[in-house]
C-alpha cells in the first residue's frame, strides 16, 4: 500500500509539472517563442508517461482487468481495423518521430493489441505470404507545408512487429514491401492497408 500511494504521488507531482507546462506553452504560443515546440514534445511525453502509470496500478488494483481496460481505450484512440476487398484497414493515431519517441510507441501498441486481439473473436486474420504495407500519414487540411513531417522518420518499427504476428508470415524485406505516403484529411491520424504483394506486380 505505501508504495501505491507513493506512485500515486508521482502521478501528482507529474500533474503539478504539467499545468505548468501547459501555462508556459500558452504563454509561448501569445509570443511565439522558439522554445514552444520543444515544450510541447516534453509535455506531451510527460503527459503519456503519467498514463502509463496510471494504467499499470489500474491493473494491479484488479477492479478492472487490464483486457478490459485496453479494449475501452481502443476506442479512445479511435482504433479501427476492418477487411475490404482482401486488404486489410487500420486505423490509428498519429506516430511519433525516431528521434521523439520515447514511450509514444507503448501508449498506443497496448490498446493496438487488445483491438487485434478483439478483432480475432469474430474474424478470421487473413495471413499474407507476401505483403505490401503502406502507411499513410494524415494531416488536417489547414496545415501549413512547412509543418508536414518527413515520412521517413516516422515511427513504425513496433506497430510493424505487432501486424506482422497477426497477419504476415514473415516480415523480412524478401517479403515485404513497406510504402509510407501522406494525404489531408480531417485530423491528425495514420491509416494503414496491408494488401498482396502480387496484387501491384
Amino acid at each position: 500500500m505505501a508504495n501505491f500511494i507513493q506512485r500515486i504521488r508521482g502521478c501528482q507531482r507529474r500533474a503539478d509539472r504539467l499545468s505548468r507546462a501547459l501555462k508556459r506553452i500558452d504563454d509561448q504560443y501569445t509570443t511565439q517563442q522558439p522554445e514552444l515546440e520543444s515544450e510541447l514534445l516534453e509535455t506531451s511525453v510527460e503527459t503519456e508517461k503519467t498514463c502509463l502509470e496510471l494504467r499499470k496500478l489500474l491493473a494491479e488494483i484488479g477492479c478492472v482487468s487490464k483486457r478490459e481496460y485496453l479494449s475501452q481505450l481502443s476506442n479512445t484512440h479511435e482504433i479501427q481495423i476492418e477487411e475490404r476487398d482482401g486488404r486489410m484497414h487500420l486505423t490509428l493515431p498519429v506516430l511519433p518521430l525516431k528521434k521523439k519517441s520515447h514511450t509514444s510507441c507503448e501508449f498506443t501498441i497496448d490498446p493496438l493489441i487488445a483491438c487485434l486481439k478483439d478483432y480475432q473473436k469474430s474474424h478470421k486474420c487473413k495471413v499474407y505470404e507476401t505483403a505490401r504495407i503502406t502507411f499513410c500519414h494524415c494531416y488536417p487540411k489547414e496545415t501549413p507545408a512547412k509543418s508536414l513531417r518527413d515520412c521517413d522518420n516516422i515511427e513504425i518499427k513496433k506497430v510493424l512487429d505487432v501486424l506482422s504476428l497477426y497477419f504476415l508470415k514473415d516480415d523480412n524485406m524478401a517479403c515485404c514491401e513497406i510504402l509510407h505516403t501522406s494525404r489531408p484529411a480531417d485530423d491528425y491520424k495514420t491509416e494503414i492497408i496491408i494488401s498482396d504483394w502480387g496484387e501491384n506486380q
